[in-house]
Parts: C-alpha cells; sequence; structure tokens
C-alpha cells in the first residue's frame, strides 16, 4: 500500500510547472537578443585593403578573391577561416589564409611583385642601332652583338638599323622564361673602284651615294643598280648581284670623252631619242675634235628635232587654248575666252584664230551690253507703269468686296509727299473734330495705304475709303469715296413687337428718289471730305 506524498513536495512540484514557462520565454528572449546581436555585428565585419604593384597602385586592374569569390575591398565577409587571394596579369599572385571575427579586418597594403621575364637578343651583322620599346622598359644598342637581361613582362617593339637596310619586329616577353629573337638579316656588300677615283656614284633613284673607291656595306640581297660620272668621260651604268654574307666587287677604267667614242654615244641617244644626252655627248666630242662637220651636223639634226618638238607642243598647246575658248565662246563665258586668246597671242602674237577671238568677244560683250540696256530700260518701264497702276489696283482691292461702293463717285487726289506722311496726315485730319472713326485697312505693298472713316450724321452716317500708293520718290498718288448710308427703322410682331434698325446706302437703286436733304447730304459730304483731305495734305507738304 503507497504511502501518501507529502504535501510540502506537492507544492514544490506545482511551483516548477508554474515557473516553466517562465523559463522558456527567457530562453528564447535569450535567443533572439543573441541572433540580433549576431546580425548587427555581422554587419559590420568587413575587409579593407589596397593594392599596389611595386609602389605603383593598380585600381581594377588587380582581381581580390576569397574563397574563390571576387571581393572588394570594404566589402562584408562572413566568419570563419577563409583563403584570401590578390593576382594581377602583371605580377606574381599573393595568398593567405585569414580567420574572420567581428568587425572590420583591415589587411593594409598589398604590394605585388612584377613578374618578369628574360629578353635574349642576337644581332648580326653588329653594325645596327638596335632600339628596344616597351610600355615600361626601353634599351638602345649601337654596334652591339645582343644582349640578354630580365625586363618586365610585356610585349617588346624592336627596330634594328644598318647602314643601307632597317628591320622592325615585336617580341612578347612572358614571366619565367626566356623569349629570344635573333636579328640576323642576309645582307652583302659591294665595292666600287674607277680608274681615274674620285668619280661620283649615283643610286637607281638618282640618290648621291658617294665617290670610288667606294664600298656599300649591309645591302639586302639582289640586283643593285648605279651609276659612275666623272666630269670628261663617259657615264658607266654598274648592275651587280648582291650575294648575302658576301661583297661583290666592280672596278671599271672611266673612258675619256674622246671624238669617235663621244660622237657614237650621241648618235644611239639621238636615235633613243634623248636629244639632251645627244647634245651633251656631241660637245664632248666637238672638245676632242672642234669644228667637226660630222659632229656639227648631228648637233644641227638634234637642234631641229628639239625645235621641231617644241614647235609641235606649242601647236598642242595652241590647239588646246583654242578648243577651250570656243567651248566658252559657246558658254558666254568670255573672262574665260579673253584669258584663253591672250595664251594663245602670247605664244603667238599675230595668230589669227587668237586675234578672232578677241573681236569676237568684243563684239558680243557690246551686243550683250546693249541687249542688257534694252532689258534693264524695259524693266525700268515696267515698274513705273506698275507704280502708276498701283494706287488705283490698291483702291480697287479694298473696296472689292464692299457692294455698295459702286453706287458712289471715286474721287482722285495727288500729294507732293511720301505715302507714309500722307496716310498719317489724313489720319490726324479726319480724327479731328467732327471725328470720324478711323482704321487702317491691309495693303498689298509697302509703298501703299488705305484708311476707313466712319462719321455718324443724322438719320444715318458717312463712310469713307481713302487709298494710294507712292509714284514716285516724293509722290502719293490716291483714290477716296464717301458713302452716305440712311438708317431705316423694320417693326415686327411675333410674340412681341420687334423694332430692327438698318442701313441703307443713299441711292436711287435703293431707296428710290432721293429728297433734296439727302442729295445736299451726298454733296456735301464729298466736298467737306475732299476739303479736309487736301487741306491734310497741304499742311505737310514742303
Amino acid at each position: 500500500m503507497n504511502e501518501p506524498e507529502p504535501t510540502s513536495r506537492k507544492g514544490q512540484r506545482h511551483g516548477m510547472r508554474a515557473l516553466r514557462p517562465l523559463v522558456w520565454w527567457a530562453v528564447l528572449v535569450l535567443c533572439l537578443f543573441a541572433y540580433h546581436t549576431h546580425q548587427r555585428l555581422s554587419e559590420q565585419t568587413r575587409i579593407n585593403f589596397t593594392v599596389d604593384l611595386e609602389g605603383k597602385p593598380v585600381g581594377y586592374e588587380a582581381s581580390a578573391t576569397l574563397d574563390g569569390r571576387r571581393v572588394t575591398s570594404g566589402e562584408q565577409v562572413s566568419l570563419g577561416t577563409h583563403q584570401f587571394a590578390v593576382s594581377h596579369q602583371k605580377a606574381e599572385s599573393f595568398s593567405t589564409n585569414l580567420f574572420i571575427w567581428y568587425g572590420e579586418r583591415d589587411l593594409g597594403a598589398i604590394s605585388l611583385k612584377r613578374t618578369r621575364g628574360v629578353l635574349a637578343l642576337e644581332i648580326n651583322p653588329t653594325g645596327a642601332i638596335v632600339s628596344v620599346v616597351g610600355g615600361e622598359f626601353s634599351l638602345t644598342l649601337t654596334n652591339s652583338a645582343g644582349v640578354t637581361s630580365s625586363v618586365p613582362t610585356d610585349v617588346y617593339r624592336v627596330d634594328a638599323h644598318w647602314a643601307n637596310y632597317n628591320e622592325t619586329k615585336q617580341l612578347t616577353v612572358t614571366g619565367g622564361t626566356t623569349s629570344s629573337l635573333r636579328l640576323a638579316p642576309p645582307l652583302g656588300g659591294v665595292t666600287l673602284e674607277s680608274n681615274p677615283s674620285g668619280a661620283m656614284v649615283t643610286g637607281s633613284e638618282g640618290s648621291t651615294l658617294g665617290t670610288t673607291p667606294l664600298t656599300l656595306p649591309e645591302l639586302r640581297p639582289g640586283v643593285w643598280k648605279g651609276e659612275l660620272r666623272l666630269d670628261g668621260y663617259i657615264p658607266v651604268p654598274v648592275s651587280l648581284s648582291i650575294m648575302a654574307s658576301e661583297t661583290n666587287s666592280f672596278r671599271t677604267n672611266l673612258v675619256n670623252w674622246q671624238y669617235s667614242q663621244a660622237l657614237e654615244s650621241a648618235r644611239t641617244y639621238f636615235a633613243a631619242g634623248d636629244s639632251e644626252r645627244a647634245l651633251e655627248a656631241i660637245s664632248a666630242a666637238l672638245k676632242g675634235k672642234p669644228n667637226d662637220s660630222d659632229a656639227l651636223a648631228l648637233q644641227k639634226e638634234v637642234i631641229a628635232l628639239q625645235e621641231k618638238a617644241a614647235a609641235l607642243q606649242q601647236q598642242a598647246t595652241i590647239a588646246g587654248h583654242l578648243r577651250k575658248a570656243e567651248e566658252m565662246m559657246a558658254a558666254k563665258n568670255y573672262g574665260v575666252v579673253r584669258s584663253e586668246a591672250d595664251a594663245v597671242l602670247k605664244l603667238v602674237p599675230e595668230n589669227a584664230q587668237g586675234l578672232d577671238l578677241l573681236k569676237q568677244v568684243l563684239n558680243r560683250e557690246q551686243e550683250d551690253r546693249q541687249r542688257q540696256s534694252e532689258r534693264e530700260k524695259e524693266q525700268a518701264e515696267a515698274r513705273r507703269q506698275e507704280r502708276l497702276a498701283l494706287p488705283k489696283k490698291t483702291f480697287d482691292s479694298v473696296l472689292e468686296r464692299n457692294s455698295d461702293a459702286l453706287l458712289f463717285e471715286t474721287h482722285e487726289l495727288q500729294a507732293a509727299l511720301p505715302v507714309t506722311k500722307v496716310q498719317a496726315a489724313i489720319w490726324e485730319e479726319l480724327s479731328t473734330a467732327p471725328a470720324f472713326n478711323v482704321m487702317k485697312m491691309k495693303v498689298p505693298s509697302a509703298e501703299s495705304f488705305a484708311l476707313s472713316a466712319r462719321q455718324e450724321v443724322s438719320g444715318g452716317y458717312r463712310y469713307c475709303v481713302i487709298a494710294g500708293a507712292q509714284t514716285t520718290e516724293k509722290e502719293t498718288h490716291f483714290f477716296f469715296k464717301v458713302m452716305e448710308y440712311k438708317s431705316k427703322n423694320s417693326v415686327s410682331f411675333q410674340g412681341q413687337l420687334t423694332i430692327t434698325k438698318s442701313y441703307v446706302p443713299l441711292d436711287p437703286s435703293r431707296i428710290g428718289d432721293l429728297s433734296e436733304r439727302e442729295k445736299t447730304q451726298l454733296r456735301e459730304g464729298a466736298a467737306m471730305v475732299e476739303e479736309r483731305i487736301r487741306r491734310a495734305v497741304a499742311q505737310k507738304s514742303p
């Protein structure tokens, strides 16, 4: 039989059950606090570093990784052990193990060591000036057989200059290896001697290379061509084969310009059409045998040939000038025709075609001036007629839409004033009492004007249109109409009494017979307006 549990133990057990939720809650709070603290401190866990290449900053050219993942300075990293590495295409790689804890980890400056390779250069023959140029290293060698040197890895340009030959090559030096380049072009040479010595040596392009005896080293293999020249001696052409690593020798006895040899050369040059050299050879022959008939006869033939060639060239030149002159004459470009004719007459002053062209140009120019003068007169007369017609044209244009205008008389006036002053004077006069309501109207020309003026009168209104234009520098011709209207009331009843007021022109075709008062209104209205207009322009006239 079980004994009953003591009361104190039961109370203890009940107390623990009551505290258990509080304990679990405290544990949860501590876990959340630890998690948030971890997150906050992790955000502050960063890695800082700089990279330079032998003291020079490299910027984005270097690549930094953390556990194989690219990383930049100031970037947030995780806790624990990591492998940090930095690489650069021109430097030796750097790597280290790191243990990262909360907070910033400053690695400071990471100095990379420049990768280098060995440049081995061999030069043969040794007489060259050789330059080696790279981005960070350059070298110049003179009379050197070559060089072997440690240099930064890079692409290098190698320029070699021998006495008569140049060569350019490119060499890439990689890290930890030897990059070799051999400059050994297959060059040869030539030695030129003459008897007597001192002959001038020229190359195929005509450049002077020196005087005999002369050695030309370091030539490209192939055929070398030149010439030996010495005053008083026949020029000797030279054609030699240049072999690699060999020096070809050429020796000749220069032949004096004796009569027979010089004359033979002259005939050869003359047959080939080289008159200049033929005359040079004839001159040498005549030095050997003055007044020789054969040499003088050949000289005469050569000179005649030169004169004939010069005459043919002159004829071709004249024909070209005349042809162009005829083309320009057809195009009426007389300045060019005159220029071409002058060029012909400069060559042959009495050339008939050239003189005739000048005569034609003078006649054509005179005819063109006459035609131009007549056209100008016609144009001036047309402009004058157009200007004389402009006043009436302006007046008609402003009245073309006024159907009442034909019912009233047109009046015409002139004023010795420019159009702007006429318009201003009339405007000013009609604006004074008894005043009109004056308005400008649209006109077709800057030298024309148009005004409309309305004046209320007993039983109606008076409407004026004044328009014209300037016909000379200080004269304006203008027209005006005075249109009289009377008011008319009509009464209608459509539900209510309506009185409509309208205006009709004072003309028998519209209102029947005019009363004496209406006739007087027509006469006096036109006379009053004309008087005011005349007074306005008279006050402004000089």
